[in-house]
This record gives C-alpha cells, sequence and structure tokens, in this order.
C-alpha cells in the first residue's frame, strides 16, 4: 500500500512540475499577445490618407475587406481590426489617426466582447 501510495505522490509531483515548467516556457518562448497589432501599426504608418477608420474586434478584421471597400465607396478605408481588441486598443487607434489623418468617418464594432 505504502509504494502506491509513493508511486501516486510522485506522479501527482511529476504532472505539476511539468504543467509549471510547460507554462512558463511558454511564457518565455512565445509572446504573440500582440502580433496582429504589429502588422496592423506597420500598415498604419504606411498609409498616405485615411478617409474612413473601421474599428473593432475579429469581426472586423476578418469581415471587412479594405481594398474591395475602396473601390466601393471611393474612399481610402483602414481596417484596423484585430483579433480580441480590446477597447483601450481601439481607443489608441482612434486617437492617432485622428491626430495624424484627416478623418471623415469612424466605423466602430460594438459588440459586447469589445467592451471587456
Amino acid at each position: 500500500m505504502e509504494i502506491r501510495y509513493k508511486r501516486f505522490v510522485k506522479l501527482i509531483i511529476f504532472f505539476v512540475l511539468f504543467y509549471f515548467l510547460c507554462v512558463v516556457a511558454a511564457f518565455f518562448l512565445k509572446n504573440d499577445t500582440v502580433s496582429y497589432s504589429r502588422t496592423i501599426g506597420r500598415d498604419f504608418w504606411k498609409q498616405q490618407n485615411i478617409d474612413i477608420l473601421v474599428c473593432g474586434a475579429s469581426h472586423v478584421s476578418h469581415g471587412i475587406d479594405a481594398r474591395i471597400a475602396d473601390k466601393k465607396f471611393n474612399q481610402n478605408i483602414f481596417n484596423s481590426g484585430t483579433s480580441s481588441q480590446s477597447i483601450n486598443s481601439t481607443y489608441a487607434i482612434i486617437k492617432q489617426a485622428i491626430k495624424q489623418y484627416d478623418i471623415k468617418k469612424i466605423f466602430l464594432e460594438t459588440d459586447y466582447q469589445i467592451s471587456i
């Protein structure tokens, strides 16, 4: 009985240590929490002018193709949507865009997830 107990304790300790080592390794080896934002930011700074700014989370980033909208509306439209974009990130993008470009309209996704 005592041998089974020791094996069980060793197994539990192994899994706990393995889990924490994986979490620590993932933290140091993978940091892609802002990868979408970096890509959008690079494109944002390359723009000559933005007439219409579209902001929001994944519904915007995956649902609106700015190239098609440019042709349809005959204006320069920039899609700043990123997956899981928070309201703070959206506010920062809007604030910078207003400061840097002559924005005529801003479309903001109002999904409940953006407020979290």
